[in-house]
Order: structure tokens, then C-alpha cells, then sequence
């Protein structure tokens, strides 16, 4: 495998694991007063929102590409593990999570619901735009109905202009 290759490979995985640490962030900001069954219900339904949105952003063109589920595969494997994983080892059965989870995926919820759940805030609606960003680029190409998409997510989403365009220079600004 060529240098640049790899390059892209370990870069690609940093900012993977980055968002998922951003959610278990955000999520994490209010727990302290919940009960381990209601931590554990926010934390399973925020997942099972965000795995929506990879599904619908992965199959807006009608086909799921190899690196997009690569993509996916990799978000997915970051929920699970240490301390700071949306599901630390040894609190959940995993292989039921798991079920879920991919389960979900392959039946997303519908993206209204997913978009009324993830514009209860601002940074959680950003949250959610950037990992439908990542998803949508993840192939390196942009079609039209990824572009149409995103916009209409950004929309739906009340995200400010500057805050889209930023997210998107992340992402998808060498694929336009």
C-alpha cells in the first residue's frame, strides 16, 4: 500500500474515532444525575438516531460503496470498549447491542425522527451534519443526490450558514 495511502487510512481513522468522541461527549454532559438504566436508554437512543443518519447518508445514491461501510463499520466498533466508548466493556451484553445496532442500520428509523431528535441543540445538530458529511465523503465523490441531501439536512437541521460551510470544508470541499 502506497504512503499516502496509509496516510489517508490513519487520518480517516482519527477523525472517526474524533466524532464518536464528540457524541459520547455530548451525551455524557448530563448524566450525572441519571440512573445507570436511563444513562444506558439515552446513550442506546442516541445511537440508534445517529446509525439512522449513516444509513440514510450511505444509501442517498442508491448504493452502498465499500468505503462507506468500511466507514460505518469503523463508527460502530468505536461505541464499544474503553472508558470514554458510548458503551464501556463489561456494562452492556454487546452482542445484543450489536444486533441492534445493525439491525438499525439496515432498517434505518425514518430521517424525521432522526432529525427532530438531533436538533434538540445546536451542537448536537452539528454533531449529526458532520458524521452525515463524513459518511457522504467517505467514497470520494459528492453526486448530486449526496449534495441535495446534505443540504437539505443542514436545512432541517436550523444549522447556521457559517457553521455548514465549516463542517463541509472538513469534508467534501476537494470533492465539490
Amino acid at each position: 500500500m502506497a504512503k499516502s495511502s496509509k496516510k489517508k487510512i490513519a487520518n480517516r481513522e482519527r477523525i472517526l474515532q474524533k466524532l464518536i468522541h464528540e457524541g459520547s461527549m455530548w451525551l455524557k454532559n448530563g448524566e450525572s444525575k441519571q440512573s445507570e438504566a436511563e444513562i444506558f436508554a439515552e446513550r442506546l437512543n442516541y445511537v440508534l438516531n445517529i446509525v439512522s443518519l449513516w444509513s440514510h447518508a450511505c444509501m442517498i445514491d442508491g448504493e452502498l460503496a465499500l468505503s462507506e461501510e468500511m466507514s460505518v463499520s469503523q463508527l460502530i466498533n468505536y461505541f464499544f470498549g474503553g472508558e470514554e466508548s458510548i458503551f464501556p466493556a463489561g456494562k452492556i451484553d454487546v452482542d445484543v447491542v450489536f444486533g441492534e445496532i445493525t439491525e438499525t442500520f439496515l432498517i434505518p428509523r425514518p430521517l424525521d425522527e432522526v432529525i427532530d431528535f438531533a436538533k434538540e441543540n445546536e451542537e448536537l445538530a452539528a454533531i449529526f451534519y458532520e458524521q452525515a458529511c463524513c459518511i457522504v465523503a467517505s467514497d470520494g465523490k459528492l453526486r448530486k443526490e449526496e449534495r441535495e441531501f446534505l443540504n437539505r439536512l443542514s436545512q432541517k437541521l436550523n444549522l447556521p450558514p457559517a457553521r455548514q460551510h465549516f463542517i463541509e470544508n472538513k469534508y467534501i470541499q476537494n470533492l465539490i
